[in-house]
């Protein structure tokens, strides 16, 4: 279960540096909601994702 648990938070941290980079991209909305999703998902916290949804203009 262990190298489960390590493939899915990694895979979810690959999922929250995919977004940085679309979200860099222009034309790209990202939603709110996505950026929570993510980040929660990758362990990040919550100033992190706060601060990163403030940054690329996160739509609610």
């Amino acid at each position: 279960m262990s190298a489960l648990r390590a493939t899915y938070s990694g895979e979810a941290r690959a999922e929250w540096e995919n977004l940085l980079v679309m979200a860099a991209l222009p034309g790209r909305p990202v939603a709110l909601r996505t950026v929570r999703r993510l980040g929660r998902a990758a362990g990040v916290d919550a100033s992190e994702i706060t601060r990163v949804a403030r940054e690329i203009g996160a739509a609610s």
